[in-house]
Formats: structure tokens, C-alpha cells, sequence
């Protein structure tokens, strides 16, 4: 009995020990969760730590650039001196050296035609900064003429000053629809002297600074030119037709001048005629009767040209289809074909604009 007690507190004692030592056990692994956990925590932080240094040195270094290129840029943009200095600059080089060397660079260029302004070889320029709204300077090259410079600036006080300047520098104020851009750019305010102009636009801060005098002589020059090109093409031609002189049995008495079948002029034994022919001109047909035969040519007359034709008459035999006999001194019989002088009207385009001198060969008093 006493040994089933003693078996019986060992068992218990063991069972005990064994749930001790398992709860011991579980505490340490429980303990060593939490100091992994703890650990975890501290890394995360420590991560999230780091990148929120490297974010804040990463905007840090943003705006330090910005302000760079901010700096940058104020220093980059164009007094009224340069932009006058674009416009009067007759090379494209120098323009590109000018603007290269302050940081610009070219972003679109082609040939510009327009009915208000020549023909010009236009560059869009911009500065080579990443910041948004950034000016442009707009360049049409004129070649013979100064250029026409449009300025868009994103800054509003610079903007500003520059209206500041142009005031300063003795521009007067003038209609904005006076402007000589009005049609093509919309402007808001228009400055000049006796030669330039510089206007303003204040949606977009846009500066237009051009030679007015320059584009005025241009549509001068246009305009000039459209009318005597319209006056050239009204202009009529001139015709002289010339007959050659005939013995007076072979003289017509009378001739008519036809244009597409119109007529234009007649004479009577003279040897000279002519004609005006008016617009609309082109190719016509000139053509004569005399005596009844007719002849004619195709001339095609231009403005203000002056054209001489040649009327003559051939003559030549031609044969009836008739014979006839005669008996000679010999008394022998020839029979010979009949034939008759037969009269053909010739109208001949001598040349055109070659003077009267040159048909003194052909008159046959």
C-alpha cells in the first residue's frame, strides 16, 4: 500500500513538473514572439524612417532645382533691348547664337506663307528648363525685312515691366485696331513710333515688336502689284495687218478683217490696217475676205502685245481639165491643156512686236 502512495506521488509529482516545465516553456517561446514582433516594429519604423528622409531630401532637392531653374529663368527672359535686337538682327545665325547661347532652343521650325505678312522662315524657340509655363519667343525672319518677334512671357510683373518700358522709351499709345496684326493676332494694346510697333495681348502676356513701316511697304508693294498685273491683263493687243501690193488688175477693192468671225476693220486699196483687240484675249481667230476668197489665221494674243500679219495673194496656173487644138505655121496640129491663173488669199503671222521697218521688203509699189 505504502508503494502504490509513493508510485502515486511521483506520478502526480511528474505530472506536475511536466505541466511546470510546459508552461515555462511556453512563456519563453511567447517572450521570444514578442521580442520578434518588437523587433519587426522597430524596423518597419526604422524603414519607414529612412524613407520619409529620403522623400523629404528628394523634395528638398526638387525645390532647390526649381529654384535653380527658377533663377535660372528670370535670368533668361528677354528685356525690350533684345527683343528689338531680334527683330533688326538680319541672320538667322546670329539669331540662333544669341538665343542658343542663353539657354533657348528650337522646338518647331518651318515656311510660313501668308497674305498679311511675306514670306518669312519662322522658329518657335523655348528655354531648355523643365518647368512648366514657360515662355516662347516666336520668330518670322523676313529676310529683306526686320523681323517680326512675338514674346510670350509666363511671368505677369515682367510682362508688366515690359509695357513699363515701352512707355518709358517714348512709344504712343494707338488703337489697338490700328494694329497692322488686327485680322491675324488679336491684340489688346498697341504702342508705336515713327517706326516700330509693339503691342500686347494680356490673355496669354504675348509681346509683338515689328518694323510697321516695313510690313506697310510690303502691302504697298502687294497691292501695287495686284493692280498692275490685273492692268496688264486688261491691257488690250494691238493687230496691224499689211498687204502686199498687187498689179491693179489683181487688186481687191475691198477687204474685211475678222475676229472669230466679228469685224473689226476693212479697207479699200490700202495697204496697211489696224486693229485694237480688247479683253478678254487668248487664242482668235484672225481671218480675211478679199474679193470673196477668204483666208485666215490662229493668233493667240496676250496683254498689251502688238502683232503683225501678213495678207497676201498667191497666184498660180492651174488647169481647166480642158484641151484646146491650133494648127501651127507648119500645118501640123498641137493640142495643148487649158489652164487659168487662179488667185489664193494667205494670211501669215510675221512676228510678234517686230515694227512696221520690217515689212518694207515686202510692199511691192
Amino acid at each position: 500500500m505504502k508503494r502504490i502512495v509513493i508510485a502515486g506521488i511521483l506520478i502526480i509529482f511528474s505530472i506536475s513538473f511536466c505541466g511546470a516545465q510546459g508552461i515555462k516553456e511556453a512563456a519563453e517561446a511567447q517572450k521570444q514572439r514578442e521580442a520578434q514582433q518588437q523587433q519587426a516594429a522597430e524596423t518597419q519604423r526604422q524603414a519607414a524612417e529612412a524613407q520619409k528622409r529620403q522623400e523629404e531630401a528628394l523634395k528638398k532637392q526638387a525645390r532647390e532645382v526649381q529654384i535653380r531653374d527658377q533663377e535660372r529663368l528670370r535670368g533668361m527672359q528677354l528685356t525690350l533691348d533684345q527683343i528689338f535686337q531680334l527683330v533688326s538682327t538680319g541672320s538667322m545665325e546670329s539669331i540662333s547664337t544669341f538665343l542658343t547661347s542663353r539657354e533657348w532652343e528650337v522646338i518647331r521650325r518651318e515656311t510660313v506663307k501668308g497674305e498679311k505678312l511675306p514670306e518669312s522662315d519662322f522658329t518657335e524657340w523655348k528655354p531648355e528648363l523643365s518647368l512648366e509655363n514657360l515662355p516662347h519667343v516666336f520668330i518670322h525672319f523676313l529676310g529683306s525685312f526686320d523681323n517680326l518677334v512675338a514674346y510670350l512671357t509666363a511671368d505677369e510683373d515682367h510682362f508688366r515691366r515690359l509695357e513699363n518700358d515701352v512707355k518709358a522709351k517714348g512709344f504712343q499709345e494707338t488703337p489697338s485696331e490700328g494694329s497692322l496684326l488686327t485680322g491675324s493676332d488679336r491684340v489688346d494694346k498697341c504702342y508705336r513710333n515713327s517706326q516700330y510697333e509693339v503691342a500686347f495681348r494680356y490673355d496669354d502676356k504675348r509681346i509683338y515688336a515689328f518694323n510697321y513701316k516695313d510690313i506697310e511697304f510690303y502691302r504697298e508693294e502687294m497691292a501695287r502689284l495686284e493692280r498692275e498685273a490685273f492692268e496688264r491683263a486688261n491691257q488690250p493687243a494691238v493687230l496691224h495687218i499689211y498687204r502686199k501690193r498687187k498689179p491693179l488688175d489683181l487688186l481687191p477693192k475691198r477687204y474685211d478683217i475678222h475676229l472669230d468671225n466679228v469685224v473689226v476693220g476693212n479697207s479699200t486699196n490700202n495697204w496697211k490696217t489696224t486693229v485694237t483687240v480688247p479683253p478678254p484675249l487668248g487664242t482668235k481667230t484672225v481671218s480675211s475676205t478679199i474679193d470673196g476668197r477668204n483666208a485666215e489665221v490662229q493668233i493667240n494674243f496676250e496683254p498689251g502685245g502688238v502683232y503683225y500679219v501678213r495678207s497676201n495673194v498667191d497666184s498660180k496656173q492651174v488647169e481647166t481639165g480642158e484641151t484646146k487644138t491650133v494648127t501651127g505655121k507648119d500645118g501640123k496640129l498641137t493640142t495643148t491643156k487649158v489652164t487659168v491663173v487662179q488667185h489664193t488669199p494667205v494670211l501669215q503671222l510675221v512676228d510678234k512686236n517686230v515694227g512696221e521697218s520690217e515689212f518694207n521688203a515686202i510692199v511691192v509699189k
